[in-house]
């Protein structure tokens, strides 16, 4: 631990050296930061931290910088911190770090290939999920962008292969990781409940794709899948290199027009856990997800949205797993947002809902004690440079 945070620190006076400040011209050195603090409170159930009470554990920080030598090298990195309940204590981590390259940027299709640790290209969103500023809300349509399993599918170490093409108003982007994921501990305790607590890493190749396309700016209609492999001890359970498989895919669309948005994505999972899902009484969860948004723009400084949104732990959840609210969510949620400075941000939310599948079990230990319908109040401060 204590190499990694020297690795950390090294790479932040490495950024700040490098870029020695904002960009100013094409070409120079680029250092780009944001920060976000959150307040959370519900009327049961405990979301980012002890929330019943009124949590501020949920905040994040970014420091990063990029640099193209030449007009086809691009060099980026970011360290991330982020404080979120239980499931993340505010030590910082490599968030990316990757050269790019392109070897023919003279052709329209604009071929190139990314090293190194990249995000992965998963829905509208998952690119920037953590800046405050590019999410639809104070947090993802968590029926969908899971922050539970966040570090399911969230970057990779390994290799990017990409193209983006333009034709009038016609644009098409293809994205292809190809890698090592990040599976940790808790991310598998959290999958397979906490009474499986052990130890989780990845195996062998996942993969993650993503085609995006765009017309006139307005429309985009994307496709993502990925699939991705974990071995998984628990001794106490007499467990040894359990093997998971798990897979998904997620269709989105997205419409803009002068002063509204419209957005839905759907995803659907497959997972699998050789000599794990035998503990439970089906050999396989597929769980899936969806919401649509609707944000109205009354000036450039003023927004507001309303989302629906529903999940399950299973698609037929209730034959197969029961009737538990922690197989299940879905609920309304409403927001406001501010924009008083281009730096600054402010969004107030307040959301209906009924189960809790979007629940941490790192935050909600005891299954039996989710309350079916609970309320959430939301509000974030963001700043950005």
């Amino acid at each position: 631990m204590r190499e990694c945070r020297r690795l950390i620190l090294g790479l932040c006076c490495f950024i700040a050296a490098v870029t020695g400040g904002r960009a100013q011209a094409d070409g120079a050195p680029e250092l780009h930061g944001f920060a976000s603090q959150g307040l959370v409170h519900t009327t049961d159930n405990q979301v980012h931290g002890n929330s019943t009470a009124g949590s501020l554990d949920f905040r994040e920080l970014g420091l990063g910088g990029s640099w193209r030598p030449r007009a086809n090298w691009l060099l980026a990195a970011q360290v991330l911190s982020r404080q979120d309940g239980e499931a993340a204590n505010g030590e910082p981590v490599l968030d990316y770090a990757l050269v790019d390259f392109m070897p023919l940027p003279q052709l329209p299709c604009h071929p190139g290939l990314s090293l190194g640790r990249i995000r992965n290209p998963f829905g509208l969103y998952n690119d920037s999920r953590d800046v405050a500023f590019s999410r639809p809300g104070i947090s993802l349509p968590q029926t969908v962008y899971l922050d539970k399993v966040r570090d399911l599918f969230l970057s990779m170490d390994g290799v990017q292969l990409h193209t983006d093409h333009r034709l009038g108003d016609h644009g098409l982007q293809v994205q292809l990781n190809l890698g090592k994921e990040h599976f940790d501990d808790d991310t598998a305790r959290i999958m397979l409940g906490n009474a499986f607590a052990g130890s989780a890493d990845s195996d062998g190749i996942t993969w993650v794709g993503r085609l995006l396309y765009d017309w006139h700016h307005q429309l985009q209609l994307g496709l993502s899948a990925g699939r991705g492999f974990f071995t998984y001890d628990a001794p106490r359970l007499g467990l040894s290199q359990a093997e998971g498989d798990a897979r998904l895919w997620l269709l989105s669309a997205q419409y803009h027009a002068e002063q509204w948005t419209l957005t839905a994505e759907y995803v659907q999972q497959e997972v699998e856990a050789a000599g794990v899902m035998p503990f439970f009484s089906v050999d396989t969860l597929s769980p899936e997800g969806w919401y649509v948004q609707g944000d109205y723009r009354f000036t450039p400084r003023w927004e507001a949205f309303l989302r629906y949104e529903d999940g399950r732990a299973d698609r037929h959840f209730r034959d197969r797993l029961g009737d538990s609210p922690v197989f299940y969510t879905r609920g309304w949620v409403t927001g406001l947002r501010w924009d008083p400075h281009p730096q600054w941000m402010l969004r107030l939310e307040y959301g209906l809902y009924d189960g809790g599948f979007i629940l941490s079990n790192l935050d909600n230990q005891d299954p039996a004690a989710v309350v079916q319908r609970w309320n959430i109040f939301s509000a974030l401060l963001a700043f950005r440079f």
